[in-house]
């Protein structure tokens, strides 16, 4: 048992032993393959650290070179990762450092990015402002992004207004030195030299028409990228519109901006002495400038009331001139006929080319102004080259309106618009309704198409005074100014519909001074001042006596211009009985009224489209009361020469020294009845003479000639038969033979049927034959056909015959009381 312990106790010791040299020998060399590793594992990852460093060291480097590129999201990418790359070995000193540089260089790249995004204001590309977008999304910073892009539009608008301003400055006032970088802009403003004030204004305008449409493109793309972004997270959302939000405020800041310069350069300079046509075309431009200001923003009002008021002085200071321009063409103009082409229209003149100028843009360009020209380089401001427009609405020679000119007349107008071709005015009604119209379209410079016997003359009763067609047109040179000055103040009013109303009581009161002018001058001097005034003529004449013309100057009352009433030229002869008391200059003068009352009838659509609603029924009162009465005044301007031409106190003369109280019928006419006649021969011959010579007498025209010296022979004829004392049936017998005769020789002069208060004499005389009851009845009746004069020699004549003392009493009694 001992000897078995001892052996096991040996062995134990032994294994233990064994055990012992075995876990040394096994631990070291695990503790060594350990450390060992642990070297490998801290080579390797300062090999990594190595390579991060080295790759740190040439980070800015490649960010630099994609900064020089324009690469900014992958600048900006490979920055941030590099800045997460030197956190993680922050414990380096060489990566302290160089996390402070790579901070500096993502300023730097934010400064850059600022810099380049102002770039957009100017010229906006939308890949690059997309790289800028994604930048700043990558930064997280695109709300600063949206109200840095708002400073850099005001900056830009600010800069780039004051650049232009300061360049025309300096450059037109030929001095060298930098005095005026010193300058506000507004007193730079009130710098610019007049000559200097288009150009500058134009290329203000076009300049800030760049910005505007560079934002419009900015806005077009972030509402295009508006739906890729809205629901993904409510950062998003917020964001989204918070940039919507200040976009939309910034429309309305950037519009403002524009037009507060504008608006000091516009009151800077003093537009009262400009010319006109330099005027409108400030007006053109800054017009332009507000309906892309209305497209854009809506709200143009600040500009909208200075060009008002600068628009308004101008015209106000405009139209006082053209009053008193013309009451001196009035008082200076020869009345003289001025040939224009049968198809003369108002709108073939110069100053009304705006209208077919209007029409073509409109046809152009319907869409909108920044939508139009966004893909463009052009600009709504670019003036385009200076065209001279021709005129062609003289007719070269007297015969010219004659001639057929089938080739002119066969071909449609391409550049006048249907709505723009004036009515031909259908001479054969006398009405002054207005005008007709007339579909069929001609050129400016055509003439018209007529048919061979057409220009030839119509007989023996009025041949010499109907050889031109119904188609000629009189006008005198001061009508044809009247009527180059509407379109002017058109112009006007198409440019600026806020002082059209304005515009258009100036037109009328152009108007109504030509009207009252020609009704002073040829009126005037008729036997009975107010024979043949219809009461509208009438109306409107006093009218315009009480509103238009002055006392004693031409002082302004009730914010209204008054305008003394002009003389009628020393040229103008009215008297001499050869040229018939002046016909051609009475011709002239009424004619030409009523073909401008025509033509501002024919230009009344185009007028109230530029009214506000609320005035338009002022103009069409005008119209309705006014225009209409230019046809009214014929018949007192030619009734003053049929007084002349009849000379009716020769023939009530003459009719008192014939013997009527007779006792044979007589075979023989009176000799008054020649000297009617002769008068009458003489009108016509003066007639044809005026056509051929001197003016053109239309046939409508020609009638009323005849009608008006027919009424006036009538009443006189009446006049002497009044003064009859004693008539016997054979002397009532011989005045029914002088009628007769006198009627059937006086068909054989004039085509006009029936002939005027015909009835008038041939009721009178067939009132010797009525016995006393229905004498009464009869003067009861007439009392308004005849004056009490003419009644009262009726019956006294019808004393000395069939009619009692005591009939007689009571007869004139009755005349005498009512």
């Amino acid at each position: 048992m001992e000897a078995t312990l001892d052996t096991t106790y040996t062995l134990c010791l032994r294994s233990r032993h064994k055990l012992s040299e075995a876990t040394k020998r096994l631990t070291l060399q695990s503790v060594k393959l350990l450390v060992n590793h642990r070297k490998k594992s801290m080579l390797v990852s300062l090999i990594k650290a190595i390579k991060a460093l080295e790759t740190l060291e040439h980070t800015d480097a490649n960010i630099m070179v994609l900064l020089e590129s324009e690469e900014y999201p992958r600048a900006i990418q490979l920055c941030l990762e590099c800045q997460k790359t030197a956190i993680t070995y922050k414990y380096y000193k060489c990566i302290s450092e160089l996390s402070s540089k790579l901070s500096d260089t993502l300023v730097t790249i934010e400064e850059q990015l600022d810099q380049t995004l102002a770039k957009n204001c100017s010229s906006f590309n939308p890949l690059f402002y997309g790289n800028l977008n994604q930048a700043y999304h990558i930064l997280g910073k695109e709300q600063t992004a949206v109200d840095q892009m708002l400073m850099h539009f005001a900056g830009t608008i600010h800069n780039t207004a004051f650049q232009i301003v300061v360049g025309y400055v300096e450059l037109y006032s030929g001095k060298g030195d930098s005095s005026h970088q010193r300058l506000s802009y507004n007193q730079l403003c009130r710098h610019i030299d007049r000559d200097a004030f288009m150009p500058c204004l134009s290329d203000l305008c076009r300049s800030l028409w760049n910005i505007m449409l560079n934002y419009y493109k900015l806005r077009k793309w972030h509402r295009s990228h508006s739906s890729g972004v809205s629901g993904k997270s409510v950062e998003s959302n917020f964001t989204r519109n918070y940039i919507d939000s200040k976009l939309e405020y910034g429309t309305a800041r950037i519009w403002q901006d524009i037009q507060n310069k504008v608006k000091f350069c516009v009151l800077g300079t003093d537009l009262s002495s400009f010319l006109f046509d330099d005027f409108i075309k400030v007006l053109d431009v800054i017009a332009k400038l507000i309906a892309i200001g209305d497209e854009f923003c809506g709200k143009s009002a600040s500009l909208r009331e200075t060009l008002h008021k600068q628009s308004l002085d101008y015209f106000l200071k405009l139209h006082r001139g053209y009053l008193d321009e013309l009451s001196m063409f009035l008082e200076n103009e020869a009345w003289q006929w001025c040939p224009v082409k049968a198809s003369f229209n108002a709108v073939h003149l110069k100053e009304f080319n705006f209208l077919i100028e209007e029409r073509r843009s409109d046809s152009v360009v319907d869409a909108a102004y920044l939508e139009s020209f966004e893909a463009s380089d052009a600009t709504p401001f670019d003036l385009p080259a200076e065209v001279d427009y021709v005129e062609d609405v003289f007719s070269t020679s007297r015969d010219e309106l004659d001639e057929s000119d089938d080739s002119a007349a066969s071909s449609e107008s391409d550049d006048v618009p249907d709505e723009l071709k004036a009515a031909f005015i259908d001479e054969e009604g006398v009405g002054s309704e207005g005008a007709g119209t007339s579909g069929r379209e001609r050129r400016p410079s055509g003439g018209t198409r007529r048919t061979s016997s057409e220009g030839k003359q119509l007989g023996s009763r009025q041949s010499s005074t109907t050889r031109r067609v119904a188609g000629d047109k009189v006008l005198a040179n001061t009508s044809l100014s009247v009527l180059r000055s509407f379109g002017r103040y058109m112009r006007m009013m198409s440019l600026l519909k806020t002082i059209a109303f304005e515009v258009v009581v100036s037109m009328t009161q152009l108007y109504e001074l030509y009207l009252f002018s020609v009704n002073l001058f040829f009126a005037a001097d008729a036997d009975d001042k107010t024979a043949g005034y219809s009461t509208r003529l009438l109306s409107t004449l006093t009218r315009i006596y009480q509103s238009l013309i002055a006392n004693n100057s031409g002082a302004v009352e009730d914010g209204g211009f008054r305008v003394e009433p002009p003389g009628v030229s020393p040229l103008v002869d009215l008297t001499d009985s050869t040229d018939l008391f002046g016909l051609q200059y009475r011709i002239v003068a009424t004619e030409s009224l009523v073909l401008l009352s025509e033509e501002l009838t024919n230009l009344r659509p185009h007028i109230e489209s530029m009214l506000p609603e609320n005035r338009v029924v002022f103009f069409n009162q005008f119209c309705a009361q006014t225009l209409v009465s230019a046809g009214d005044l014929r018949g007192p301007i030619y009734g003053a020469v049929a007084d002349r031409i009849v000379n009716a106190e020769q023939i009530v003369s003459l009719i008192a020294q014939v013997r009527w109280d007779i006792g044979d019928i007589m075979s023989q006419h009176n000799a008054y009845v020649d000297v009617v006649l002769s008068n009458l021969q003489g009108l016509e011959c003066g007639l044809a003479a005026t056509h051929r010579d001197k003016v053109p007498v239309l046939p409508a025209v020609s009638r009323i000639i005849w009608g008006e010296c027919l009424k006036s022979l009538h009443r006189t004829l009446v006049e002497g038969y009044s003064s009859v004392r004693k008539c016997s049936n054979e002397g009532r017998a011989l005045m029914q033979l002088d009628f007769q005769q006198y009627v059937v020789q006086v068909e054989r002069l004039t085509d006009v049927r029936p002939l005027p208060m015909r009835d008038l004499v041939e009721a009178y005389i067939k009132a010797f034959y009525l016995p006393e009851i229905e004498l009464e009845k009869w003067l009861k009746e007439h009392r308004e056909s005849y004056t009490t004069k003419q009644l009262v020699g009726l019956v006294n004549c019808l004393a000395s015959s069939h009619l009692t003392k005591k009939a007689k009493q009571r007869l004139l009694s009755m005349l005498e009381a009512s």
